[in-house]
């Protein structure tokens, strides 16, 4: 079974290595992951295959074309079965789609993190049945969501967040304001030029002129059509980075901009048509926790990501020595003596005293 599940690497320069190892690595394979895991993975890669759009590419290209493409191979990623409901799969599960995603275009997975777990996930997470449209329409790619918390003037510091949401109980509308530049909803990935709708955390005000902390609001930003952004709104696009260039980080600041009562995310507090607040949690200390808790699950992933990474780079590291014909002379006349050829890897130990 364990054959079957896992197949034999093809004939190389590292065959001397892998048939020198005292384990069965297959079995060891099986045994962290559970065969369930590696059945799902290749699954998910028989899939992959069938979109060349997913297929490596090494050519260089702008950063418009970048972006496009970011957001072209996320909206293929969504038609594959297996991550149709990336974030409602068990953990495991989870874990094996976003090892296999961002070793294939980490552009195009943190873009999906973003519209599917940050997004919709938040929207599922902390709203009601009322809200369920708006993941229905993310998940059909119909609108692209992102996911708005921090602030110029605010990081971790959330309580300090100055974007405003105040009712107005002539118009039944919260009415999202920033009072200032360091309000400014920043580096939000998706912003820049993606996104249509926005998970937007403000601090809630009452008609009574009470402040309720940061609650959750669903925002359209732009038109899905025109990609036009909405009157009442400033969103723009922060521009080239070190790296992960298909992500479009933006910022967003709002004038007086009008949004229904009923896109306030209410699982676990409400405002009625008549302005008043209503709350399952009493403590304001738990309260702000919850409006905080699906932020840990993006923690996580984020710790698993610089794993990914790491095993990544410990591969390559690891075959590159292991195939690397880099001779050092005195080593060199010790391989020919044996006639035969030695590689980084059989010189480390003679190095080491040295270092």
């Amino acid at each position: 079974m364990v054959h079957e599940l896992i197949p034999d690497f093809s004939a190389g320069p590292l065959d001397r290595y892998r048939n020198n190892a005292t384990f069965n690595w297959k079995k060891l394979k099986v045994f962290l992951e559970t065969e369930e895991i590696v059945q799902f993975k290749n699954e998910l890669y028989v899939e992959i295959r069938k979109h060349p759009l997913l297929w490596p590419h090494s050519s260089t290209q702008a950063l418009d074309d970048v972006r496009h493409n970011a957001l072209l191979r996320m909206h293929h990623l969504l038609s594959i079965p297996q991550l149709s409901l990336y974030f409602s799969r068990n953990t495991q599960e989870s874990i094996a789609a976003a090892t296999i995603l961002f070793n294939l275009d980490p552009n195009a997975a943190i873009k999906m993190n973003i519209a599917v777990a940050l997004f919709a996930g938040t929207v599922l997470s902390m709203g009601t049945e009322r809200h369920l449209p708006f993941v229905e329409d993310s998940l059909s790619k119909k609108i692209t969501g992102c996911f708005c918390l921090t602030e110029i003037g605010h990081g971790s510091n959330a309580r300090g967040m100055k974007t405003q949401a105040t009712y107005d109980v002539n118009s039944k509308e919260f009415v999202l304001h920033s009072p200032d530049f360091e309000a400014a909803k920043c580096w939000a990935g998706s912003l820049g030029q993606t996104a249509t709708h926005g998970v937007v955390y403000a601090q809630l005000i009452t008609p009574d002129g009470v402040h309720r902390d940061l609650h959750i609001f669903v925002v359209p930003i732009r038109d899905p059509n025109s990609m036009l952004p909405f009157p009442g709104i400033v969103v723009g696009d922060m521009g080239e980075k070190a790296g992960l260039n298909g992500v479009d980080n933006g910022f967003i600041m709002f004038d007086n901009y009008r949004i229904p009562r009923e896109n306030l995310l209410n699982r676990t507090a409400d405002v009625d048509a008549n302005g008043n607040y209503n709350s399952v949690v009493r403590d304001p200390n738990k309260m702000h926790g919850k409006s905080l808790g699906g932020l840990s699950g993006g923690r996580i992933v984020i710790t698993h990501i610089a794993n990914i990474y790491l095993t990544k780079a410990i591969t390559i590291a690891i075959r590159y020595a292991g195939v690397r014909n880099n001779l050092v002379l005195r080593i060199r006349k010790k391989c020919r003596s044996l006639n035969t050829s030695c590689s980084n890897i059989d010189y480390f130990h003679v190095l080491q005293p040295f270092t």
